[in-house]
């Protein structure tokens, strides 16, 4: 049996598509590696080649912000912290720590859904205040504290997200609400074809940047479906892959690629009962011997 890249490829090359001219987005880097493989065994000549990125890579390209680490994070809300926080009112940088992580996994979570900010943040304040409403001193003022916190997340997400942009940096979230404001502004200056393959679950900034780029016809979307999965309303193997199919607008008038048969397919399958993980080591390098020998490809 093919594999899906492989099919993908051969779909491509009889559309007369010039392979070193697309861009190829995949799910992760990893997947990128069997992509060349895969250009290797497709290719009749000689080809340079195409541009082979992550959805995370190519999102970090249209922000223009580069992605750093969740420590790196951390030290720069501490600095948004202490520039908007009274010095009286200042907690140390361990019990800041303690709730800033969280906080900042929210700031992440917002951006990657594009919820709007401004919203989202008057409604959880209104629902933590009846959450914790209560009459006993101790918790009232743990409460109040709380508030107090809750009081300035616009401030501080405005803060914080504006030192991150002049930086040119930026953690996923906000490097996702960025690229979304800049997808008009690509494809307007830009020619290439992308080919987006293998997805499933995607957030709404990805598919908000994935339908822009259908809706100028400069992408093709390749998903790896089975029918027997997508024709079961309650399997979720296909939960996403139904909504994308149902919802988008570009395939009320193109087709979905792809629905496939091969589960229904007959399969061979052995079973081997080996004992200790020594033995099992051994018995996967002569079974992928013999496969390598049996089919080079």
């Amino acid at each position: 049996m093919k594999s899906f890249i492989l099919d993908v490829l051969e779909d491509l090359k009889t559309n007369g598509e010039n392979l070193s001219d697309l861009i190829f987005i995949l799910p992760s880097r990893r997947a990128g590696v069997f992509l060349k493989k895969e250009l290797f065994n497709v290719s009749d000549s000689t080809l340079f080649s195409p541009t082979i990125i992550s959805i995370e890579e190519f999102v970090e390209d249209l922000a223009q912000l580069k992605s750093i680490t969740n420590t790196e994070l951390l030290f720069e809300f501490y600095n948004t912290y202490t520039h908007l926080t009274p010095s009286q009112e200042r907690e140390s940088f361990e019990s800041f720590a303690k709730w800033a992580q969280i906080l900042l996994q929210d700031f992440n979570e917002i951006d990657r859904y594009l919820i709007p900010q401004n919203n989202i943040f008057d409604y959880l304040s209104a629902i933590k205040e009846l959450e914790h409403w209560s009459t006993e001193k101790d918790q009232d003022r743990i409460c109040r504290k709380l508030s107090q916190i809750r009081n300035k997340l616009k401030r501080y997400y405005s803060h914080y997200t504006s030192t991150l942009i002049d930086k040119k940096l930026g953690y996923q979230g906000l490097i996702y609400r960025e690229a979304v404001k800049n997808i008009e502004n690509y494809c307007a200056g830009n020619t290439n074809r992308h080919i987006f393959l293998g997805f499933n679950a995607l957030n709404t900034a990805e598919e908000t940047i994935i339908q822009e780029l259908l809706l100028n016809n400069m992408a093709e979307t390749y998903w790896d479906i089975d029918q027997v999965f997508l024709s079961n309303p309650i399997h979720d193997a296909a939960l996403f892959t139904r909504q994308h199919k149902d919802n988008w607008k570009h395939f009320k008038k193109h087709p979905f690629k792809w629905v496939t048969n091969h589960y229904s397919e007959e399969k061979n399958i052995q079973v081997f009962g080996i004992p200790k993980n020594v033995g099992q080591a051994k018995t996967i390098g002569t079974l992928l011997k013999q496969i390598a020998q049996t089919n080079p490809n």
